[in-house]
């Protein structure tokens, strides 16, 4: 009996594979079968919109797990998707390739789909932790619920909390246990059954890039110089491949593994680029600044803004902040929605899916009840406007892409959508400051520097097939998994599998 077993890991990058490739024996021995694939994430490219459409196969407007802030709602912001979890749950329940491989009669068991809780009914087994990480609150749930008794004795649940200086070795080592304790469920449970599914998913090694990313990166100008840490990354790198190769020994030749992760990683954008200054100059934004001196009290107000968070920066207090912020959630709302713009009389407002944190991605957000031209019109003027804006210095450009947003996807959630959208260049991200230069600093970049790639998302298979796709997004992950399974049933999906031609011509990596 032939199996497929699918490994997920979060934020794992194609190009740290390639840098640490002489210590992953087992990454390499996967990337000279297929060595070419190039996997694309979706946008935007976080976590849980990114795996909702490896699921489904859908795209994010379609599936709707997306989250952008909405400028014009003054001091809001969107629900978090923690918060919407059991709504995210209701959207992905019977429509991921594990509920259709279910549906055909295959054995399925899958391992801590990243979220997804609690667990539904499969043909199988289903384990299931929330991405609130609270054990007591919220324990691993599974189906059928003996499951998660018998075979879960340790808590492994996501480590939630951010790291102070005085508990980074404890929170790699909380990290490290966990992709451990996943590696000894995962090979008990893949024995435990004759599987025709098996799909794993860890987290713990975004979690630590996101955190230690400029201990490692010498390119990144806050980098201390040698130090403890400078080689946790690779480590944990390490830990994936031993992983891998524990799941490549309990294969047999009619088996498929395919290992895969849902964006890559990189260091974090240090400068932003000021979208709501450029839109104010243009006479989009309104400001509530009417000098730009000490005699103005929503002058004053952004300036403290930008003075606490430098503050922050220079005396590392980036670890307190986080957690503040998280106790605190009003501390975030202030910050992201700036009290010195004139939200009703604005026309248009830069749009992300944080404001805390840089991202090279976001939106532009447009209030129609303040237009005095037609909508198409307008945006078609922004982006003209917009898409040649180049550094000041440089020259370089620094959009690398600009569309409306109907033009990047289509489904019943695009609202969810800001009306235009964008990338900027990996190297700067979005802005939300006023009466600020065009190019400013992020003094945030220590909150997390390591940041989302989406061009760097990894895609390894254990056979080597003849004309497969060199270019693949997340969408074809959901019908190359059916196909695999040789599920017939016609499907409605935004990907196509990617086997130009399914023929395997080899299958032995041991």
């Amino acid at each position: 009996m032939s199996k497929l077993i699918i490994i997920g890991i979060d934020g794992l990058d194609s190009n740290l594979i390639s840098k640490f490739e002489e210590s992953l024996p087992n990454f390499k021995k996967l990337k000279l079968l297929v060595p070419n694939v190039k996997l694309t994430s979706v946008y935007p490219y976080d976590s849980e919109t990114a795996w909702s459409t490896i699921y489904t196969g859908l795209n994010p407007a379609k599936h709707g797990v997306v989250v952008f802030k909405n400028p014009f709602d003054n001091l809001t912001t969107t629900s978090s998707l923690v918060d919407a979890e059991s709504d995210i749950r209701k959207r992905l329940k019977g429509i991921t390739f594990w509920d259709y491989a279910s549906k055909a009669g295959k054995k399925v068991c899958v391992l801590f789909p990243h979220a997804v809780y609690p667990a539904w009914q499969v043909n199988g087994t289903m384990i299931c932790r929330s991405m609130k990480g609270n054990n007591k609150n919220y324990p691993i749930q599974s189906f059928p619920s003996s499951i998660s008794k018998e075979y879960i004795s340790s808590n492994m649940n996501s480590v939630r909390s951010l790291p102070t200086k005085n508990t980074m070795n404890n929170y790699i080592e909380l990290c490290k246990k966990l992709v451990f304790d996943e590696i000894e469920l995962g090979l008990k449970m893949l024995c435990k059954d004759e599987w025709d599914l098996f799909f794993i998913y860890s987290s713990a090694g975004d979690a630590i890039q996101h955190v230690f990313w400029n201990y490692c990166d010498d390119n990144d100008p806050t980098y201390p110089g040698n130090n403890e840490y400078q080689n946790v990354i690779e480590d944990f790198y390490k830990y994936y491949d031993k992983m891998l190769g524990s799941f490549m020994e309990k294969m047999d030749e009619n088996d498929t593994l395919l290992l895969l992760s849902d964006h890559g990683h990189g260091m974090r954008p240090m400068n932003l680029v000021n979208f709501n200054e450029m839109l104010r100059e243009r006479g989009y934004l309104e400001s509530k600044v009417k000098n730009e001196n000490k005699t103005d009290r929503y002058y004053i107000f952004e300036k403290l803004k930008d003075n606490l968070s430098e503050f922050v920066v220079k005396y590392g207090l980036s670890d307190i902040t986080a957690k503040f912020v998280k106790i605190a959630p009003i501390t975030k709302k202030v910050y992201t929605a700036s009290l010195s713009i004139d939200w009703n009389k604005s026309v248009a407002c830069a749009s992300d899916p944080n404001g805390i944190k840089a991202y090279s991605y976001g939106g532009i957000a447009i209030n129609r009840n303040n237009l005095s031209m037609d909508y198409e019109d307008f945006r078609n003027l922004l982006i003209r406007e917009f898409s040649i804006v180049s550094h000041p210095v440089s020259g370089k450009n620094l959009i690398k892409w600009m569309c409306k947003r109907e033009e990047l996807y289509q489904g019943t959630y695009l609202g969810k959508y800001p009306d235009i959208v964008f990338e900027l260049d990996q190297d700067f991200g979005v802005g939300w400051g006023t009466h600020v230069p065009l190019i400013s600093k992020s003094h945030t970049h220590l909150i997390q520097p390591g940041g989302h790639l989406r061009d760097s998302a990894v895609f390894l298979i254990s056979k080597k097939y003849e004309n497969i796709r060199q270019k693949i997004t997340l969408e074809d992950i959901f019908p190359t998994v059916l196909q695999i399974l040789n599920i017939q049933e016609v499907i409605n999906c935004d990907g196509s599998s990617i086997f130009v031609e399914n023929k395997s011509i080899s299958s032995d990596i041991t």
